[in-house]
């Protein structure tokens, strides 16, 4: 609720805004309580049988953020689009490139037969989870500061 106390600034678009998350929830809640979805452990879930839907919804939201940062080197209109490509391309190699050095360090190791400890496994999700939590805070500490009270 938070969340939406802060980008929701009319206060009956925030009371629709409230009572949309309420049914959502409420829909969500029943599904699984009747039984009609299931979400329990050992089920597969949406994210695991579809990944590049969340991926994909992730990037849009991840897109805006993008956006402003190229508003702000003040490009003249007509190198915008270029410089949109480019800019893409960059980040799809990157990222390719980044999960070709993934595969290969975990081909060396399976090479070397080394043997990771249990608690090394859970590790990258565990600093994954942290490194979210901490940018999710720090971003909202941002945020609040910037607010006009």
């Amino acid at each position: 609720m938070l969340g939406l106390l802060l980008i929701v600034g009319d206060r009956w678009m925030l009371l629709k805004t409230v009572t949309a998350f309420t049914v959502a929830h409420s829909l969500t809640l029943a599904a699984a309580t009747f039984g009609v979805v299931r979400v329990w452990r050992g089920q597969t879930s949406f994210t695991i049988r579809h990944p590049w839907v969340v991926a994909f919804g992730f990037g849009l939201l991840h897109g805006f953020g993008f956006a402003s940062g190229l508003a702000a080197l003040g490009l003249p209109r007509s190198e915008v689009p270029m410089a949109l490509l480019l800019f893409n391309v960059g980040v799809e190699l990157g990222q390719l490139a980044f999960v070709a050095a993934v595969f290969a360090l975990l081909r060396a190791f399976r090479i070397l037969r080394v043997e990771w400890p249990a608690a090394v496994h859970r590790l990258p999700g565990y600093l994954l989870g942290t490194l979210g939590a901490y940018w999710t805070f720090q971003r909202v500490a941002v945020t609040l500061r910037g607010l006009a009270w």
